[in-house]
């Protein structure tokens, strides 16, 4: 009982983050665009998060498998769509190109089953090669944006306003690295249930907060 309550409380937090923000946007956000865009990255990690549940819950099923290869893919890549929202970056191809591995995994995961083409192993090994490219270009291209930002706000301002992305910087760095581990551990075999639920839990803390410093860092 303890183990499933501890292993639904990331589900639960991104599912109070989504009505949250979910709210806040259809009330008129000051900054709709950061605002949609972290209530997208919070539905797709409450997607994400209801299928570990499920599987750690022994009710395992091939939409929750699909559901996850998907969303899985999605994560990261609209995090990134919030951080380039959150520093007022213009809206370029990269993220479109970062969600391209979770629209082909869409479509050929069922066709794969349905037609038993028997590729399931390799569609694993891409998406996990997609995942840890994902991950290095948000953590490369997430960082490069908060320091320009962070120089931006100093050279705009007279006070210091640029502490105000520290938190999203720490938790970009620290989610990055706990992702990297489990990459590494499942690329080499090794069983990562206890990373897995390590990295629910830190996910589930992302940027809850950010919207707030954003709106108040442009003030």
């Amino acid at each position: 009982m303890l183990f499933q309550w501890i292993i639904s409380l990331p589900m639960l937090l991104c599912f109070f983050w989504s009505i949250f923000f979910a709210l806040r946007f259809h009330r008129g956000s000051k900054e709709p665009r950061v605002t949609g865009s972290i209530l997208l990255f919070y539905l797709a990690a409450t997607i994400l998060y209801t299928d570990h549940w499920l599987y750690f819950s022994d009710h395992p099923s091939f939409l929750g498998e699909w559901s996850y290869s998907v969303v899985n893919l999605c994560v990261y890549p609209l995090y990134y769509a919030y951080l380039r929202a959150l520093t007022r970056t213009k809206i370029s191809f990269e993220v479109p190109l970062l969600l391209l591995p979770a629209a082909v995994v869409a479509i050929v995961f069922p066709m794969n089953v349905r037609f038993h083409w028997g590729g399931e192993d390799l569609i694993h090994l891409i998406a996990r090669l997609c995942f840890a490219a994902q991950v290095v270009w948000v953590l490369v291209r997430g960082y490069r944006l908060i320091r320009n930002t962070q120089r931006r706000l100093d050279n705009n301002y007279t006070d210091d306003r640029s502490y105000l992305l520290q938190p999203t910087h720490t938790l970009l760095l620290f989610v990055g690295f706990t992702a990297f581990v489990s990459m590494l551990l499942n690329l080499l075999g090794v069983d990562v249930d206890s990373l897995i639920r390590l990295r629910l839990r830190c996910g589930a803390y992302l940027p809850a907060g950010g919207n707030d410093h954003a709106e108040r860092g442009r003030g």
